[in-house]
């Protein structure tokens, strides 16, 4: 097991009450989506990322992987994490529908705005309900950091453009781990047409989602149309086979009666 120099995100932003810096924001998000695109493409989701399974040394490292699930096998405690970095789909968990990684997405959303507010997303109201209560009935409010040095900066700007992608009720519609990466490595690069490019990456993914339902409909029609010919031939050569039984039969019946006429004739 890795021994790992350095403190939790929790301990750290314990001491940065307005957030961390834009940069580093940045990247700590990069380092943890690399290393989120890295699981989901092994078929796993963490299921429960947080500030407390976030160790940040040199490098940033997901850990506790003690929740951890084959993506779409939820059977066992389906309903994990920690209040406050649930997804919709799994603090509200239906057996009907199956959950995916997308759900990781939506907690590292939560991450991406303590890292920038240094506030949870999902906060009491008044004391008249719970942070558990709060994340199920998915009610928030995206508001930057007025103490926050950086609070009007481009890339903050660009980054609050992000995160309701990222914290999107609709799983379907909420980006992956790698757009996500993209979207960020351009945020870094001083690009200001993020909505943009997060729009043309939508209308691309609702294309080829279009595309491939179309292929999907074509191959169902298409194998439809295979199992019809392939039922007619069988008619075919039953009705054949029939047919060839029904001539044999007249054939036998004939031979049989040309010998009982035969056998009459013999009679003295």
């Amino acid at each position: 097991m890795e021994y790992i120099n350095g403190k939790t995100l929790y301990a750290e932003l314990q001491s940065r009450h307005y957030g961390l810096s834009v940069n580093e924001t940045i990247k700590i998000m990069k380092e943890l989506l690399e290393a989120i695109i890295y699981i989901h493409n092994k078929g796993i989701m963490h299921r429960d990322i947080n500030p407390l399974n976030i160790m940040k040394a040199e490098t940033v490292k997901l850990i506790d992987f003690g929740l951890a699930r084959k993506i779409r096998n939820q059977l066992i405690f389906p309903t994990s994490g920690t209040p406050g970095y649930m997804a919709p789909e799994i603090i509200n968990f239906n057996k009907e529908k199956a959950y995916d990684e997308k759900a990781d997405i939506f907690s590292l959303g939560c991450v991406l705005y303590k890292l920038l507010t240094g506030e949870n997303l999902f906060t009491t109201k008044q004391g008249k309900q719970t942070v558990y209560q709060s994340n199920k009935e998915g009610g928030f409010e995206l508001k930057k950091q007025l103490q926050h040095p950086e609070c009007n900066s481009n890339k903050m700007d660009q980054l609050f453009i992000l995160l309701p992608h990222m914290l999107e009720q609709n799983p379907q519609l909420r980006l992956n781990a790698k757009v996500c990466l993209t979207v960020l490595e351009e945020i870094e690069n001083n690009n200001l047409q993020v909505e943009r490019l997060i729009k043309k990456i939508l209308i691309r993914k609702q294309l080829a989602f279009n595309t491939s339902e179309e292929q999907q409909q074509d191959k169902r029609s298409e194998e439809k149309l295979q199992k019809c010919k392939f039922r007619q031939s069988i008619d075919v050569q039953s009705k054949k086979s029939l047919d060839e039984i029904s001539v044999y039969s007249k054939n036998v019946m004939l031979q049989n009666q040309k010998r009982v006429i035969l056998a009459q004739k013999k009679q003295p």
